[in-house]
């Protein structure tokens, strides 16, 4: 088993506070910690078993999810590098985090996934469309947004 560093994204430590305080206000201080500790313990646990969880490689290479062992309703989602695994969401309650997700990345990371796929398909002999067809297409959507 490889180890590697581990980090929470600033957007990670906010979903465990809300879950915190979600189950502090409805089941008390003791019960929230319980439930924190649970969360933070297996989030260390990723820097051996990274390779656990659902893959979601549709979204970024590395991208991972899995559920908290004794948290029927707690997910962690995840990025596996060959040193590092960077927290980016816990779902509590059947929070939408995915959604949260894309928001919360950047046009630069979506522009720079996006390029490198699209040079990808290119190299490996995929469909290639040619500068006129998307100078046509960008200018139907650009039409398009302007009258929705």
């Amino acid at each position: 088993m490889k180890s590697r560093r581990f980090q929470l994204t600033p957007e990670a430590q906010q979903d465990i506070r809300e879950a915190w305080r979600l189950v502090r206000r409805r089941d008390g201080k003791e019960r929230a910690d319980a439930l924190k500790n649970r969360i933070l313990g297996f989030i260390v646990s990723l820097n051996e078993l990274a390779e656990i969880g659902t893959r979601h490689e549709e979204f970024r290479p590395g991208f991972r999810s899995s559920g908290v062992p004794g948290l029927r309703t707690v997910s962690v989602f995840f990025v596996v590098s060959s040193d590092m695994v960077t927290v980016v969401g816990v779902s509590y309650l059947d929070r939408n985090v995915l959604d949260r997700l894309e928001e919360r990345e950047s046009y630069e990371a979506w522009f720079n996934r996006e390029a490198n796929r699209a040079i990808a398909k290119a190299d490996a002999g995929g469909p290639f469309v040619p500068h006129d067809e998307v100078m046509a297409r960008s200018k139907s959507r650009i039409k398009a947004d302007r009258k929705g």
